[in-house]
């Protein structure tokens, strides 16, 4: 399994906490990444419980409107919302919700914040299979075997 870097021992104990309560597996990289990324600022660690619904097992649309969100927490809880299951809505409700065609949800908005180095590190616990760089090369795996063969 990879070291996830962590902003600081708050970011570290909430993510472990929110494993816990939520009973997030190992495998779960979804939740552990939503996790992972709510857990950057201190903002969202205190908000969670408005973007989260431990009870039901998924996102709270109404936080991302909530008066307490920056320009730095709502970049957060995008990213979350989008690593958790590609959300890249926006509205006040389920109901009136639209894709967003404003671009909130692109690297160009999202990353451009003082905080995109852990939110680097979240799409590397969503993706883990994608972004380790020990992973052998199928490329190189195939060319090796290729040219052995010849």
């Amino acid at each position: 399994m990879m070291e996830i870097k962590f902003k600081d021992e708050a970011h570290e104990a909430f993510f472990e906490k929110c494993l816990k309560q939520a009973a997030v597996s190992a495998s779960d990289t979804y939740r552990r990444a939503f996790f992972y990324t709510m857990g950057i600022l201190p903002e969202t660690r205190t908000h969670i419980h408005r973007l989260w619904d431990f009870n039901a097992d998924g996102i709270k649309l109404e936080g991302i409107n909530d008066a307490w969100q920056t320009s730095g927490s709502l970049n957060i809880s995008r990213l979350a919302f989008n690593l958790y299951n590609g959300f890249r809505y926006i509205g006040d409700t389920w109901d009136t919700l639209q894709i967003d065609t404003n671009g909130n949800f692109t690297p160009y908005e999202l990353f451009a914040d003082p905080d995109a180095f852990y939110m680097l590190e979240a799409i590397k616990v969503r993706y883990p299979e994608y972004t380790n760089p020990d992973k052998p090369d199928i490329c190189e795996i195939l060319k090796q075997g290729l040219a052995s063969a010849t």
